[in-house]
């Protein structure tokens, strides 16, 4: 599987209004970029590969902007998850720790 890349903002280097001027050139709306002022850090873009990443946040350190790249890994959607049912559960005696079913408690370490 390709390594994927995401552009984390972080905030700004310089003067706002500069980054604003310079981000639309850019192409980026107004109200765009003062939400991604004001709710960083957040992620400008994912599934990125590494060259566009690259290119991305230099455009973005270029406006003004303090950024990093991340390498990160999509989890799978779909995946089931097994959740235990009650019955496999049990209840220490000495100190009431809710746990898996074992011979011994993990908190305190009493014989079930």
């Amino acid at each position: 599987m390709a390594k994927k890349y995401r552009v984390i903002f972080y905030g700004l280097s310089g003067d706002k209004e500069q980054f604003k001027k310079r981000m639309a050139l850019l192409n980026a709306r107004p109200e765009l970029v003062d939400k991604i002022i004001n709710c960083a850090p957040v992620v400008l873009k994912e599934g990125l590969n590494r060259e566009i990443s690259m290119q991305y946040a230099g455009a973005v350190r270029q406006a003004g902007g303090r950024v990093e790249i991340q390498e990160y890994i999509k989890k799978p959607v779909g995946q089931r998850v097994s959740i235990a049912s009650f019955n496999d559960f049990t209840m220490c005696p000495e100190c009431g720790k809710k746990q898996l079913k074992s011979q011994v408690c993990i908190r305190c370490g009493c014989t079930l």
